[in-house]
């Protein structure tokens, strides 16, 4: 008796061919709307997620080893930036949950309107495919073509996340250019170029002198002027100062 009682329990909770169909062909569309689906993606993907509707008896096999499989399946098919948006979509990468003893789909929660299809396309499997890629040690999906979108990119999305937008801006590079300006560092070097004459003349003539160097131009003058002037050291040679004050 209590074997029997369990399998018609079982039983009343396990999904039919029909509803799985029905669910699998609303959450396909969804994703081929979301994810920018080819028509062979489309294909695979109804597939798998019928696979995966099948499979639902109990409330433990919402996350079994099926659902397991649906994602290593769904790997081959989409692209690597529709997988991540795939992932980070809760009613795409967990769409079946456990509420009021019955099982419960996510995507009503999205889209209620549960006779609007975005897409046009039906499956080539709609009709003829009832079940079984998904048995096996090997994915039915590896080594197959789907004619992946090949420029695919985040912005293009139905749904674009905030995280793949650029947080560096483009004049920053701009920005980093203008502060290493070469004009700028070399103004220093000219004004050296006035301190190189060692003649006896007046410095303050030089016309290229800016105002603003007038305490270095002070210095320079009271030792250039006595540039002229030589010394004897202790062993009787000349000695001459330089134009930084020191002996040569």
């Amino acid at each position: 008796m209590m074997a029997m009682m369990m399998a018609i329990a079982t039983s009343a909770k396990a999904m039919t061919y029909s509803e799985a169909r029905a669910e699998a062909l609303f959450l396909t569309d969804k994703m081929a709307y979301e994810l920018r689906l080819s028509n062979a993606q489309y294909d695979a993907v109804y597939e798998i997620n019928l696979d995966y509707m099948l499979t639902l008896m109990v409330r433990d096999d919402i996350f079994s080893t099926a659902w397991a499989r649906r994602n290593s399946d769904l790997r081959y098919v989409l692209t690597i930036y529709q997988y991540e948006v795939y992932q980070d979509t809760r009613y795409f990468y967990r769409p079946v949950y456990w509420s009021d003893n019955m099982f419960t789909f996510r995507i009503y929660g999205m889209y209620r309107d549960r006779d609007r299809f975005y897409t046009t396309y039906r499956p080539i499997g709609l009709r003829e495919y009832r079940g079984g890629h998904n048995v096996g040690s090997v994915s039915y999906y590896m080594n197959r073509e789907f004619n992946k979108p090949i420029d695919l990119r985040p912005a293009m999305m139905g749904r674009p996340k905030s995280t793949w937008t650029t947080t560096v801006p483009v004049t920053t590079n701009r920005v980093a250019t203008t502060n290493h300006s070469v004009t700028t560092n070399r103004t220093a070097t000219t004004n050296r170029t006035v301190t190189t004459n060692r003649s006896g003349s007046n410095v303050n003539t030089m016309p290229q002198r800016p105002a603003t160097t007038a305490k270095p131009a002070t210095t320079t003058v009271s030792r250039s002027t006595n540039t002229g002037s030589s010394s004897s050291g202790s062993n009787g040679q000349t000695q001459r100062s330089g134009h930084f004050g020191g002996k040569r």
